[in-house]
This record gives structure tokens, C-alpha cells and sequence, in this order.
């Protein structure tokens, strides 16, 4: 019996059961990224298997424009881990709206069909860049839009485990045993950077920071993580955080949605959150 089965885990076959990983031998595919010219390509391709020969053909012309905003917001898109179905989906969408508006340019139709996707359409790009946008249209998606209203305290929960992570995916290469994300690993985390700044406003006692982290949970930013079967399957479920006290609750597992990660670091270093500098300086780096 053959099964075939894909994750971003490398470590999937070590979690198994050992009787399970005495009874089958593994063969393991690596896919890198894909480039951004390898994604044109299949993206083209996709649209002149379909017969939309006139339509491929325009978004070939569009591609060779690297310095539109609009290929920029691609390009950022695909450096935040989106797959070849949602670009199609995003093309796609475009298309419908070529269809029904033959007047509507291939740009202005893609950069619609971002926006009913949820991408924070002025991330990444210069102030200049962002001008050329059409205002109206400048709304954020709802994790960016979630970010910015984050207190200095929930982002310095945040950003502490944002640290972690970072770490976490090099022990990912290096095969290296990973913890669970908890309060406990947080508040340490945190502890470093208070060891480096003894004032300011980013300074909250644990109590505090107990706090931000069950208003995270509560925001659903984090979620909980249960072990179903004692060896490292996590499932994920919500568990309201009232009149929960700390020594009970600091060790739970908790998961932040990659996206959110990749996302925080990116508005990190476009200085769009609350935070200070050193707070944020701190946040950027993962020593």
C-alpha cells in the first residue's frame, strides 16, 4: 500500500509512532520556492491551457512591466508563501472583470481582484508608488488592519514570539526538536529584551503581560493547541481565557498563523505599528 501525502514539515515521518515507523519505509520530495519568473510562466501557461489565449497574451505585456505597483504587490505576495491557487484565483477574478468592463485596463482589473482578496495593497510599496493607487481603494487587509490597532502591550507579546518562531523555523532546517509556543517561552523571550531597555514604554511586569497574551488569544491572533495524541499532532480549538489564572494557563500551546508572522515583520520594517524603536529594532532580529 502506497500513500502520498505533502506538508511544509520536515520533521512529519520522526513524529510518527514507532511501530508505525518500523513498518514503512519513506520517500521525501523537496519542492523549493518557486521564483517569481518561474510563476509567471506557469501562470501563463495555466490561461492558454484554458483557450484564454488574448487574455495570457495581456498578462505576459503586464509582466514586463516590473516597476508597476501592481507586479510589486505580486511579487510581495509570493514572498509571503501565497500558492499557485490563489494567484490563479486572483487571476481569475481578474478575468471576470475584464469580461464584464472590456474598457478596464489588465492592471486596474488585477489590482481589484487584490483587493477583494484582502491584500494591504500599500505594503512594500513608496509613498509615490502608493499616489498612483487609487485612494478609495486603500483599505488594508484585516491582518494589517488588526496589527495597527494592537496595544504596545499585545504587540510586545507579539513580537517576543514572533522572535521565536524565526528561531524555530532554523531548527526546522537543522532538524533540531522544536517546543510548543507558550506564555512561559514568551515571557523569557521578553525577559531578554527588558535586560537591554530598564525604562520606557515597552516595560510591562508579568501580570501584564499574562494579560496582552490571553486579549491575543481572545482576538483569536493566537490560537490554542491541544495534543490529541500524545506525540506532537496538534489540533487547533478555542478556549475562552476568563478568570484564568497564570499558573494555569502559562504552559498551554498556543499557534500564530504564519501569515500573521510574515506580515508583522513586514509592517516591523515599514514602521507601521506602535511600538518604539528599540522595541521594534528588537523584533526585526532573532538574536
Amino acid at each position: 500500500m502506497n500513500i502520498s501525502g505533502i506538508t511544509s514539515r520536515q520533521t512529519i515521518a520522526q513524529m510518527l509512532e514507532k511501530r508505525l515507523r518500523s513498518r514503512f519505509s519513506t520517500v521525501t520530495l523537496h519542492f523549493s520556492r518557486y521564483t517569481f519568473d518561474a510563476l509567471k510562466s506557469i501562470l501563463i501557461g495555466k490561461f492558454l491551457s484554458k483557450g484564454r489565449n488574448i487574455y495570457a497574451t495581456n498578462l505576459a505585456k503586464f509582466f514586463e512591466d516590473r516597476e508597476s505597483p501592481v507586479h510589486k504587490l505580486l511579487k510581495r505576495s509570493l514572498m509571503l508563501d501565497r500558492d499557485i491557487r490563489w494567484f490563479t484565483g486572483v487571476l481569475s477574478m481578474s478575468l471576470l472583470m475584464l469580461d464584464s468592463d472590456s474598457k478596464q485596463s489588465m492592471e486596474r482589473s488585477i489590482f481589484e481582484s487584490l483587493l477583494s482578496f484582502g491584500v494591504d495593497v500599500t505594503a512594500g510599496l513608496s509613498s509615490t508608488e502608493i499616489e498612483e493607487l487609487d485612494e478609495e481603494h486603500l483599505t488594508g487587509d484585516k491582518r494589517i488592519l488588526a496589527l495597527k490597532n494592537l496595544s504596545r502591550l499585545q504587540l510586545a507579546v507579539l513580537i517576543s514570539a514572533k522572535r521565536l518562531m524565526m528561531r524555530d523555523s532554523q531548527k526546522v532546517k537543522d532538524r533540531d526538536e522544536i517546543t510548543p509556543l507558550t506564555f512561559t517561552k514568551i515571557k523569557l523571550e521578553y525577559d531578554t529584551f527588558v535586560t537591554r531597555e530598564s525604562f520606557g514604554t515597552n516595560i510591562f511586569t508579568s501580570e501584564m503581560l499574562f494579560k496582552g497574551f490571553c486579549q491575543l488569544i481572545d482576538d483569536e491572533v493566537f490560537v490554542i493547541r491541544s495534543d490529541h495524541t500524545g506525540n506532537g499532532f496538534f489540533q487547533h480549538r478555542y478556549i475562552s481565557t476568563k478568570n484564568r489564572s497564570q499558573k494555569s494557563f502559562q504552559d498551554v500551546p498556543v499557534y500564530l498563523c504564519h501569515e500573521f508572522e510574515l506580515e508583522l515583520h513586514a509592517a516591523l520594517a515599514a514602521r507601521q505599528l506602535k511600538c518604539s524603536t528599540s522595541l521594534r529594532n528588537w523584533g526585526l532580529k532573532s538574536d
